[in-house]
C-alpha cells in the first residue's frame, strides 16, 4: 500500500496521529476501547482551524468545521483541536494564548465536506471534517502536554510530535525515488524525434541523472542522520534540544525541497511523454508541488530554522 504512485496513503499515515502515540495521552481504558478493540481503527486529525468546546458536565459540547482531515474517509475516528469555553468566555492559559484540547470523535458523530479538488495528491481525501453540537465525554479530550512516559517510557513517546516532519517528508522522498526509477524504465526504450540514439545514450541524460540520485541520496542521508541523532538523544535523556527540534524541522524542509528539485529536473529531460496522464511523471510532477504547500514540510521553514541559528549564535 506504501507504494502508490502518488504516495498517498504514506500522506495519510503520516498526517494521522499514530494510534501508539495517541494512547499514550488518554487512558488506558480508553485507549483500548478505541485501538484495541478494533485492529482495523484509523484515526485521522486535524489542527486547523480550532473548533469550539464549551465546558459541560462530564465533558464538552463541540462544533467545529477543520479544514485537511487527511485518510477521513476510512478513519473510525477523528481528533480535532478545539479551544475551550466557559459558556461565551474563552478560555486562556497564564500567556493569553487559547487553552485548547483534541477532542475524539467517532465517524458516526461527524460528516464531510467534499472539498479536497485540488491539482495533486488526490488520493489523501483531505476534506473537511464537521461536527455540530457533539457531546465529547472529558475522558475522549487530550493534550499533548500530558504524555503519560510512565507507562510509555520509549524514546517514540518522547518524539512523536517532533517526529511529524520527517515522517511526511518520507513522502516527497519516495515521489522523487519513483520519478528516478520511472524515467529511467522511459530512457532505455524512448528515442528523441528524428534520433536514432536511445535517451539513456545521451550525456545530458545521464548527467541529469546522476545529479539527481546524487541530491535525493544526500537528502534523505541528512534525514536519516536527523532521526537517528534525536532518536538516540531521546532514548538516553528522555528529551532533546532546542537545536535537535530546529534539526528536524530543516531536515524535513529540505527534503521536500530536494525531491522537488529532483522531480523538476527529471521532468525537464521527459520531453513530452510526461505530460500524459498515462505516464507516471505527470502524477508525479503534480503530487509533488502540492505537498509543497505543507506547512510542515514548505520553504518557511527553512527562514524558521535559519532565524533559530542565528538567535542561538548571538548568546
Amino acid at each position: 500500500m506504501l507504494s502508490t504512485a502518488d504516495g498517498s496513503v504514506g500522506w495519510c499515515l503520516a498526517n494521522s496521529a499514530p494510534h501508539g502515540a495517541t494512547a499514550a495521552y488518554v487512558r488506558e481504558d480508553v485507549a483500548w476501547d478505541i485501538f484495541g478493540r478494533d485492529p482495523g481503527a484509523v484515526l485521522s486529525l486535524t489542527l486547523t482551524p480550532p473548533g469550539r468546546a464549551v465546558i459541560v458536565e462530564g465533558g464538552y459540547q463541540v462544533t467545529a468545521r477543520w479544514r485537511f482531515a487527511s485518510g477521513c474517509r476510512f478513519a473510525t475516528w477523528h481528533s480535532g483541536l478545539c479551544a475551550l469555553f466557559d459558556g461565551e468566555t474563552p478560555m486562556l492559559r497564564a500567556d493569553g494564548s487559547p487553552l485548547e484540547r483534541f477532542m475524539l470523535v467517532p465517524v458516526a458523530e461527524r460528516s464531510l465536506v467534499d472539498t479536497w479538488q485540488v491539482i495533486g495528491m488526490r488520493g489523501t481525501g483531505s476534506h473537511d471534517v464537521v461536527v455540530t453540537d457533539v457531546f465529547v465525554p472529558a475522558y475522549h479530550s487530550y493534550t499533548w502536554e500530558h504524555a503519560d512516559h510512565q507507562r510509555y517510557p520509549g524514546a517514540y513517546y518522547h518524539l512523536w510530535i517532533q517526529l511529524g516532519p520527517p515522517f511526511l517528508a518520507a513522502v516527497p522522498l519516495g515521489m522523487a525515488r519513483a520519478a528516478i526509477d520511472a524515467y529511467i524504465d522511459l530512457a532505455r526504450v524512448k528515442r528523441r524525434q528524428y534520433s536514432s540514439v536511445l535517451l539513456c545514450d545521451h550525456a545530458v541524460v545521464q548527467t541529469q541523472v546522476g545529479r539527481a540520485e546524487a541530491l535525493l541520496r544526500a537528502a534523505r542521508a541528512f534525514l536519516w542522520e536527523s532521526v537517528r541523532a534525536v532518536w538516540e538523544t531521546a532514548g538516553q535523556e528522555g528529551s532533546i534540544s532546542d537545536e535537535q527540534r530546529t534539526v528536524l524541522q530543516l531536515c524535513a524542509a529540505h527534503a521536500a525541497a530536494t525531491a522537488i528539485q529532483v522531480v523538476d529536473m527529471i521532468w525537464d529531460v521527459a520531453g513530452a511523454t510526461a505530460l500524459v496522464a498515462s505516464s507516471p511523471l505527470e502524477r508525479l510532477f503534480r503530487d509533488i508541488h502540492t505537498v509543497q504547500q505543507n506547512i510542515f514540510l514548505g520553504s518557511n521553514n527553512f527562514e524558521t530554522a535559519g532565524g533559530a541559528f542565528l538567535r542561538r549564535a548571538e548568546t
